[in-house]
């Protein structure tokens, strides 16, 4: 696994440190979870991630945090009626992407590596297969303010592949980032 030099980390981590105001309404010490799905996409352990206009209330912190990451060269964003998929500028990631429809939810969650993408969404199979339409929503957040990293819903046939996947991105960020970003699972 690859090893951002301290510097570059503490260089990225000052860029993504400052107050913002979610569009929820929460204030926010930090976007290092912005800096987590870039790391993560970086490091090909997500295909892309999503930015969405309506998570700011501030529409000049939407656009700090996209010129933020688009000053990456690696990256490219590809608009959507939801906001801008952020992954590498590759042809393979872009291939991969225009074959699929973010406008479809499984395929979005595909889009971004959910290990569950398309849980309860066919409750016909689930019936016809005798299980109940049961199941949680995963999020995987910051330690440091609680920031989205990924949230997924989860059949209770499937919530092991989340915490499998939740258990090996959680490693890689503390390594990659030598433990100043964090994460945890919130159920």
């Amino acid at each position: 696994m690859y090893k951002l030099p301290i510097e570059i980390v503490n260089s990225l981590l000052d860029k993504f440190t400052f107050e913002y105001i979610e569009g929820s309404g929460r204030r926010m010490s930090n976007a290092h979870h912005i800096l987590a799905n870039m790391l993560l996409v970086l490091g090909r352990e997500r295909i892309a991630f999503l930015i969405q206009p309506y998570d700011y209330q501030d529409e000049r912190i939407f656009l700090q945090i996209l010129n933020l990451v688009l000053g990456i060269d690696q990256f490219i964003a590809l608009k959507t009626s939801q906001g801008y998929l952020i992954t590498l500028n590759e042809e393979n990631y872009i291939k991969m992407i225009s074959k699929l429809n973010p406008d479809d939810d499984t395929e979005l969650g595909l889009i971004l590596s959910y290990p569950c993408a398309g849980d309860l969404l066919s409750s016909e199979e689930f019936m016809r297969n005798g299980y109940r339409q049961r199941g949680s929503s995963n999020h995987i957040v910051t330690k440091s303010n609680g920031g989205d990293v990924m949230s997924n819903i989860c059949s209770e046939l499937n919530e092991g592949k989340f915490n499998t996947y939740f258990n090996h991105i959680s490693n890689y960020i503390s390594e990659i980032t030598h433990n100043k970003i964090e994460l945890q699972y919130v159920q």
